[in-house]
């Protein structure tokens, strides 16, 4: 998998894990929000998986949450790491 940051340029904060940027994009405009009309043409970061782990502090998540994390990253199904908190 592939991870997708969209960041300052989109209107929500998600970390995607994905196969390819166009699948994460598809993935943001469907279950985040529509691309509005200031983002068209922009493109997510990609980051390593490295950088997500950073990221994602699992010493301070439960074990299920931690499971779940290891689950998606090292998985093939196309799904959100993190979420703007006002998306909750």
């Amino acid at each position: 998998m592939k991870y997708y940051e969209f960041g300052n340029k989109f209107p929500y904060y998600a970390l995607i894990c994905a196969n390819s940027e166009y699948e994460a994009i598809g993935y943001y405009v469907t279950n985040v929000c529509k691309i509005i009309e200031n983002t068209v043409g922009e493109m997510p970061n990609e980051i390593t998986e490295a950088e997500v782990r950073a990221m994602v502090k699992l010493e301070l998540c439960n074990s299920d949450d931690a499971k779940e994390f290891e689950n998606i990253i090292s998985g093939t199904k196309v799904d959100i790491l993190l979420i703007d908190s006002s998306l909750i």
